[in-house]
């Protein structure tokens, strides 16, 4: 799986997917969605005009769920080959001969090292009198964090860029996200009305899953590798607030 579609026909499958719509300045993804709603809803509507007219008999009952079912498993297929399988891959330890295995102490000691971090950098950011960036701005400061990167890790290799503020973002506090990967559309999704100190790492932590690591312990760590490979000190104010209430 690593080698195979991972690290083979997905890498170029994705390039395809941000070239094709990584230049539109609006979320394509995010239409798709908008439109899947509609034809749902429509779908709904329909039925129960038919229940209502007593016209919904167990033939068209079934023909409709066997439809239905078939939509369903279209979508799932479709989704496993453009991400999904990502899910089964090696991923992030595998490539850098990481140990996984820790304990409760050495949960604590990367706690007090965050922490750590944290206030260091938040004490940098109050000296350099740092303003936070507008949407377009940051999604090029986290590209360049990702070209950083590649130098110390050749096989991270992000381009082009697709990075997207989500046009659902107020919908998106209600929800409990502050950013998502489409898979149909290979787009990042970034919540903009969040807190703006959130916004750098969720915008890496998104790339990393345009990237092929759909496991959220993997994108968070991709992230992390990507926003401390740069100088940046507002990426890594981010980094490290955000994995220390990850790791808290």
């Amino acid at each position: 799986m690593e080698s195979m579609y991972s690290s083979g026909f997905f890498q170029g499958f994705a390039i395809l997917l941000r070239k094709l719509t990584g230049w539109i300045p609006f979320s394509i993804g995010d239409v798709i969605y908008l439109l899947a709603g509609i034809w749902l809803l429509l779908k709904i509507l329909k039925v129960l005009i038919l229940i209502f007219k007593k016209r919904m008999d167990r033939r068209i009952l079934l023909n409709g769920i066997r439809k239905m079912i078939i939509i369903l498993l279209w979508i799932y297929i479709v989704f496993n080959i453009f991400w999904g399988l990502n899910y089964n891959r090696r991923g992030i330890a595998y490539q850098l001969n990481l140990s996984t295995k820790y304990d409760s102490s050495d949960l604590k000691k990367i706690l007090v090292l965050l922490l750590q971090k944290v206030n260091t950098t938040k004490h940098d950011l109050v000296i350099q009198r740092s303003t936070y960036p507008g949407d377009n701005e940051l999604y090029q400061r986290a590209h360049d964090c990702y070209r950083r990167m590649n130098q110390i890790y050749p096989f991270i290799d992000y381009t082009p860029v697709s990075v997207k503020t989500s046009l659902y973002s107020t919908w998106g506090n209600y929800l409990g996200f502050t950013g998502y990967y489409n898979p149909f559309s290979g787009e990042a999704q970034v919540n903009h009305t969040v807190p703006k100190f959130i916004m750098p790492y969720t915008t890496c932590h998104e790339i990393a899953h345009q990237l092929g690591y759909a496991k959220e312990d993997e994108a968070n760590f991709v992230g992390y590798l990507a926003a401390t490979s740069s100088q940046d000190t507002l990426f890594q104010y981010s980094t490290y607030f955000d994995l220390f209430l990850y790791a808290y």
